[in-house]
């Protein structure tokens, strides 16, 4: 397979729903050879990361904050804001021990993390012609 030259796709190229492309590409100069495998493994990571979100507990809310927070950095430096804020929604609730508002909005969360997971993918599948 021929490698991609990612220096030649442009901002403008890059549509993700749920993905500011400007916003996150800037976080990296701009520089889509840097952006692009970002993205690249957000897709390969965050799915673990999404695993430990599953099981919430009182015992595990701890854990499950740390969990969050992580998903929440990881949205932010690719421009995911919709999900960075219910994930930082839920950080915020879990540190505060509130079980029931996260218990409530926890599956909201998997649920547009697991679409924007598939939405990365696609673009990508696109972009390498698979």
């Amino acid at each position: 397979m021929d490698e991609i030259d990612y220096s030649e796709i442009d901002v403008s190229d890059i549509d993700i729903p749920g993905v500011d492309a400007e916003a996150g590409s800037a976080l990296y100069g701009e520089e889509m050879d840097i952006y692009i495998p970002v993205l690249q493994s957000f897709v390969d990571n965050i799915p673990a990361a999404v695993d430990k979100l599953r099981v919430v507990s009182e015992a595990a809310l701890k854990e499950y904050a740390t969990a969050v927070h992580g998903l929440k950095g990881s949205c932010a430096g690719i421009g995911a804001e919709a999900v960075r804020a219910m994930a930082f929604d839920l950080e915020t609730k879990s540190k505060a021990g509130d079980l029931a508002s996260v218990l409530a909005q926890n599956a909201a969360l998997i649920e547009r993390t697991e679409k924007l997971i598939g939405d990365i993918k696609a673009w990508l599948s696109g972009l390498r012609g698979s």
